[in-house]
């Protein structure tokens, strides 16, 4: 990509441009400022970063929908909302982030709620017991935590807060969905993340 005049309207090199057959004239100041303007945007766009504003305004608009959702149903309650895209060289203009359920059971500290060997690099998630009843809708018959069901119960409380904030947002979201009907026992995987020790 180049932002350098080209030869063929231009009268004299670094001159006023003269464009033909349209009758437009550009004087040479005109021309520098384009051409800064355009390599801005190219370096821009080489890093492929968006500014720490914009970032910080996205960021405070999904907090709010990740309330929202938590207001609807407190089993989607999230105080913790991580951003996954930071320290990421970002080709596109996209943000990632973890939003953590925090009335899930801690995981592994009694019978309650156990975390379990799944896929490699991943671990099924059994919750028994007294919080058993609370997440009862989302769980296969042998107690595992269905990651579908929970994802399709998460999209629609999103969808609701988009659509309440006046946004058009929730077409969008229902969108997303991997499938219209969460698929029965189908488990929810963790990623296990390895310990650097062992």
């Amino acid at each position: 990509m180049g932002s350098a005049a080209s030869g063929m309207g231009c009268e004299t090199p670094g001159g006023d441009l003269r464009l033909p057959f349209t009758g437009l004239k550009f004087s040479a100041n005109q021309l520098r400022a384009l051409n800064s303007y355009v390599d801005e945007l190219y370096e821009e766009d080489q890093k492929g970063q968006m500014s720490t504003e914009m970032e910080s305004e996205v960021e405070s608009l999904v907090q709010r929908i990740v309330d929202g959702a938590g207001q609807r149903d407190p089993r989607f309650r999230c105080c913790h909302l991580i951003a996954l895209h930071r320290g990421k060289m970002m080709r596109s203009r996209s943000l990632e982030y973890l939003v953590t359920l925090d009335s899930l059971p801690v995981l592994n500290v009694n019978d309650d709620c156990r975390l379990e060997e799944g896929p490699v690099g991943y671990g099924k998630v059994r919750i028994t017991g007294r919080g058993a009843d609370k997440w009862e809708e989302f769980l296969t018959p042998s107690g595992y935590l269905c990651r579908d069901k929970v994802l399709e119960r998460w999209v629609s409380l999103v969808a609701r807060c988009t659509a309440a904030r006046g946004g058009r947002g929730r077409a969008r979201v229902l969108c997303a969905r991997a499938a219209c009907v969460a698929k029965p026992y189908h488990y929810c995987y963790l990623e296990r993340v390895l310990n650097e020790n062992g």
